[in-house]
């Protein structure tokens, strides 16, 4: 959720580069250097902050030594930063950030200078060092693992994964998720589409790691409320609540119903255990009112039947340069998932 545990973080471990270094390059020499899928990690770590090896080899599709590779070599260039975190037992994965050279790239397909584009040379660090790590990471985890289930079933896909920069951007005079996301089922087999085809759900993500005071979870609720209430006619959109274990849910659940109730917010919960094995797109929900039983993601409009997208302006997903005048998102955000690969295995040098 937007309100993270205070806790004190250890410190981080980094590793040198090699002498190949991306200081001895310029935007221009990156620009031969760089793939489709290398500018898709550039975007998706600028709007997500941080991804580990794990995360990056799932959403890419690839194995952990090819992501490996990909990632040094990105390194070397300067394009990504990396850090390990201390810990007494044991060693954590390879965190990655974006690096000073990705951020000239990113400022560059932007058109604005570098001080404009938001990214701060001393954001690797200040990740590194944050309280909020693992809930960043936790967060990241469960939207990469339902991005990823189009790699076993391509007609499942989360067409939009909004962070929750872009969410406070748009809707932070009512409420600070820590995503929004549309995720959707589309049947390619003949006789199925009305049966199966043309499923698809919005929804708002509160991560919630149990350092939040129940009082304040509830109190969410309100600006739920409040947004829907911008619409005409007044068409809430999903809320779903990811907490860490079952007693957590359970008292989540039995503070919320009654606000839930009164303001006619749509709200499911789920917790960490069971979405572990799996993603986000099983029967893991339980929705606040109607039912004892747990719900798959794509089912949950069939039990909430007046759900909406949450309201943006027009453009707001696509593409404009002038979008900014009309209160739409100047810059949407990176897709959840790299574009597919386009070169025989030999060749590949991207995020591959």
């Amino acid at each position: 959720m937007a309100t993270r545990p205070h806790t004190t973080q250890r410190p981080a471990r980094r590793r040198p580069r090699t002498t190949r270094t991306g200081r001895a390059l310029d935007g221009v020499g990156l620009a031969v250097r760089l793939t489709a899928r290398d500018r898709w990690l550039i975007h998706a770590l600028f709007d997500h902050e941080v991804l580990t090896t794990a995360q990056i080899a799932l959403a890419a599709n690839t194995g952990l030594r090819s992501t490996q590779r990909t990632l040094r070599r990105l390194y070397d260039l300067g394009v990504v930063d990396s850090f390990r975190p201390y810990l007494e037992v044991g060693s954590a994965p390879e965190h990655y950030t974006l690096g000073t050279f990705g951020a000239v790239v990113l400022a560059a397909e932007r058109a604005v200078d570098l001080k404009d584009s938001g990214w701060r040379a001393d954001r690797s660090a200040r990740i590194a060092h944050s309280p909020w790590l693992g809930h960043t990471l936790g967060r990241n985890d469960l939207m990469i693992r339902l991005a990823a289930t189009h790699h076993t079933d391509p007609t499942r896909r989360l067409t939009l994964w909004a962070c929750e920069r872009i969410c406070a951007t748009l809707w932070g005079d009512h409420v600070h998720p820590d995503a929004y996301a549309h995720y959707c089922h589309r049947s390619h087999q003949p006789g199925h589409a009305a049966r199966e085809g043309g499923r698809s759900v919005a929804f708002f993500l509160e991560y919630d790691t149990g350092a939040t005071a129940l009082a304040r979870v509830d109190a969410k609720l309100a600006g739920y409320a409040g947004l829907a209430a911008t619409t005409h006619p007044r068409t809430p959109t999903l809320v779903l609540i990811h907490t860490g274990t079952p007693r957590r849910e359970a008292a989540v659940r039995a503070r919320l119903q009654p606000t839930a109730a009164r303001l006619d917010i749509p709200v499911a919960t789920t917790h960490h255990a069971l979405t572990a094995g799996g993603s986000l797109a099983d029967a893991v929900w339980l929705p606040l009112t109607g039912t004892a039983a747990r719900t798959a993601l794509l089912e949950l409009p069939t039990h909430y039947r007046h759900l909406a997208p949450a309201p943006t302006p027009p453009g707001t997903w696509t593409p404009d340069p002038d979008a900014a005048d009309s209160g739409a998102l100047r810059w949407p955000p990176a897709p959840p998932l790299p574009p597919p690969r386009t070169r025989p295995p030999a060749e590949r040098r991207g995020v591959t």
